[in-house]
């Protein structure tokens, strides 16, 4: 039986006063009295045991001598007063979590379950040989789940205290999960976090964290929230159940109300802190937050604390469930909302994401352990590992390193284009399954969040061949060339394959940028289109920078690539009207991919200057139009807002921008040149600028390379 280390102080127990007790002839110690009179199941643990402590009743519990037995050999057991030493409770014990008793949790400190398993394990793995013949029914099950080793989790005062705290803050917040705007449930990754699970965790919260805590006396709220975190830590520290027949509100309701946990906590308070993120939804807040006295930035600063520190808390229960993995998606929106994309807190916890993702076997939709889970919870978990997939590729693409997740090593299908409330109306797919087709699309012209998932993930999988080339080693021009073929080949596929639906929403998202339209202004769904248009242009310009890496040559298709990305950024900007909710994405879009464009575009017109080759002034017309596209380019980054966080960013770039602009159209100094001749000798020499950096085939190393020319 695993023993559990779990140190506490205990004020109503004296542990040194420990009496001796007499064993039976099988060993095993006699019952304890309250447990013999219930005819339930004992542990046997002194001076409690777990059982009676779990009831809250430690002054029942005695025991007293055994027939037929022998003497324990050693003297009466010592224990200090700061810890205790738990026995992991049986399978047969009763439910703490249960929604009947009271609705304030015993007053005792909970039992932590260390858990004996060690997540997915591959074909290659010590226990492969019984995870793969498991049609034969004697080989038991503990051999198909191993156990990991470790028989001890220490949770310590400091640790329930600290947990007081963010119970604290989540009771707070709870009345401000009505204020979560819509527009975070159906746009990008944090749409795995479904508007209906927080309804029904804010509803199981409240009914065990009732009344206002600002009428409560201090010393009275500071007891209810340590209570709760006892409680919230025990909680945590079990594995979720689940079969093929567990409906969604059995499953969600396991995780708020007497059942709460750490993964729930952090989840909330995050998607509370995206909402806080922006001016206007802030102002919706505002009144409702009454225990906080400062501004939106510093309450999503507080939350974003909490956040944290619920996930080093599941952390510490080595928690692995779907709600943990949203909690980590939430919190990587704080992140690349509070301090950009290219932080190493941001890599690092992508990195954490795709460990939990793996650990759970996700990435392998075919394992055993998917074919006993329901259809919605199926599709839930597909919906999370598309998200972390593209994630995973756009910080690969971003900072030019490898993926942790490829499609070589993993087996996993998309999610099918079907909305939260079609998935949670029937528990059968049969139904489900008629409104799509064989490849997955809704039959419908109807569109939501999962139709934008399914889309980047299929353009990313693309994105993972051209990181390849990129980042593989050196490659034969034989090779290269029939790689360029696939990617090209995959890319025209793309693009056929592509629903009717979805070209004619792109195909209005760019009619409504060339009009300027504020007619269809607001739209979520109208940048997600322009987003998908963006993104496979996006991707052909990873594909010529690869080339351009590998052969140093570049090539003629760059440059109208890069155009056509530049002005399709700057009418975005024209038209804010359409994207007056996103402003932060309007701001992204013109330091990770207008600035790379114009500064690729602005070197190869210097470049122009230092040699007699011709590749932008080549096209009659097309200089002047690449040259007016950077000019407003600066005034676009110079019009950023000072509360922006990327402001810092955009003003280093503008300033690059412009002085390269400057060496451009820097006049020569014979007035009597003739007008559009520039004087070579003029122009910084190469070992002023140095283009090594720009040869690179990510952005972070660019974008460091233009700042280095401030």
């Amino acid at each position: 039986m695993t023993r559990l280390r779990y140190a506490v102080s205990y004020r109503t127990l004296d542990f040194r006063s420990a009496a001796k007790f007499e064993r039976r002839k099988n060993h095993l110690p006699w019952s304890c009295e309250a447990c013999r009179r219930r005819k339930v199941a004992c542990d046997h643990r002194t001076p409690v045991c777990g059982r009676c402590l779990r009831r809250g009743k430690p002054e029942q519990c005695s025991y007293v001598a055994a027939p037929m037995s022998n003497r324990r050999n050693n003297d009466t057991q010592t224990l200090d007063d700061t810890s205790v030493t738990i026995d992991e409770p049986d399978s047969n014990q009763e439910d703490s979590s249960s929604t009947s008793g009271p609705a304030v949790p015993p007053s005792v400190d909970p039992v932590v379950h260390t858990r004996q398993h060690v997540g997915y394990l591959g074909p290659t793995s010590f226990s492969a040989l019984f995870t793969d013949n498991h049609e034969f029914r004697n080989i038991p099950d503990s051999l198909r789940n191993l156990p990991t080793g470790r028989d001890a989790t220490t949770v310590t005062n400091a640790d329930i205290e600290q947990g007081a705290q963010i119970v604290l803050l989540f009771w707070q917040c709870l009345p401000l999960c009505s204020k979560i705007s819509q527009r975070y449930y159906r746009f990008w990754d944090i749409g795995v976090v479904w508007e209906a699970l927080v309804e029904v965790w804010r509803d199981g919260a409240l009914q065990v964290l009732d009344g206002d805590p600002g009428q409560m006396s201090e010393a009275a709220l500071t007891e209810r929230c340590r209570e709760m975190s006892q409680l919230v830590w025990q909680n945590s520290g079990r594995d979720e159940a689940i079969d093929e027949n567990t409906t969604f509100q059995l499953w969600a309701s396991g995780f708020t109300g007497r059942r709460l946990r750490w993964e729930t906590v952090g989840t909330v308070l995050g998607m509370i802190a995206l909402s806080a993120f922006l001016d206007e939804d802030w102002a919706a807040m505002r009144d409702t937050a009454s225990f906080h006295r400062g501004d939106g930035p510093e309450l999503v600063h507080r939350l974003h604390t909490a956040v944290i520190t619920c996930r080093l808390f599941c952390g510490q229960n080595e928690v692995l469930n779907e709600v943990y993995l949203m909690m980590l998606v939430t919190e990587g929106g704080i992140l690349e909302g509070t301090q950009g994309d290219m932080r190493l807190a941001n890599w690092k916890l992508q990195g954490e994401f795709s460990d939990a993702l793996v650990a759970m076997g996700l990435h392998r939709t075919n394992s055993i352990n998917h074919r006993k889970r329901p259809f919605w919870n199926l599709q839930l978990r597909r919906q999370i590992f598309a998200a972390c997939y593209c994630r995973d590729k756009w910080f690969s693409c971003l900072l030019g390193r490898p993926p942790r997740l490829g499609y070589k090593f993993c087996h996993f299908e998309l999610p099918l284009e079907l909305s939260v409330d079609e998935l949670l109306s029937s528990q059968q797919p049969g139904p489900l399954l008629s409104l799509v087709d064989e490849s997955g699309w809704d039959k419908r012209d109807t569109v939501n969040w999962v139709t934008w998932l399914r889309l980047r993930a299929q353009y990313c999988a693309i994105r993972e061949d051209i990181l390849e080339i990129s980042l593989g080693n050196t490659m034969t021009t034989d090779d290269l060339q029939w790689r360029t073929e696939v990617i090209h080949q995959k890319i025209r596929q793309f693009s056929e394959r592509l629903p009717g639906k979805i070209q004619r929403r792109v195909d209005h998202a760019l009619e409504c940028l060339s009009k300027q339209s504020l007619a269809t202004r607001g739209g979520s769904g109208l940048l997600s289109a322009l987003a998908v248009h963006l993104g496979m242009l996006q991707t052909r310009y990873l594909l010529h920078r690869a080339l351009f890496t590998q052969t140093l040559a570049l090539p003629d298709d760059i440059i109208d690539t890069a155009r056509e990305i530049l002005n399709l950024v700057l009418q975005v900007v024209a038209a804010q009207g359409l994207f007056h909710d996103w402003p932060g994405d309007v701001a992204s879009l013109l330091v990770v991919t207008a600035v790379p464009c114009a500064g690729m575009l602005a070197i190869a017109l210097l470049r122009e200057q230092q040699s007699n080759i011709r590749t932008i002034s080549a096209v009659p017309g097309q200089k002047s139009d690449v040259i007016q596209k950077v000019c407003f380019l600066v005034a676009a980054l110079n019009s950023v807002p000072t509360r922006d966080i990327l402001y810092s960013l955009c003003r280093q770039y503008a300033a690059v921008l412009q002085r390269l602009l400057d060496s451009i159209l820097e006049p020569a100094p014979n007035n009597s040149a003739p007008a559009n001749t520039y004087d070579v000798s003029d122009v910084p020499p190469l070992d002023v600028f140095d283009f090594t950096l720009a040869t690179t085939d990510h952005d972070t190393d660019f974008l460091h390379w233009l700042e280095s020319l401030s």
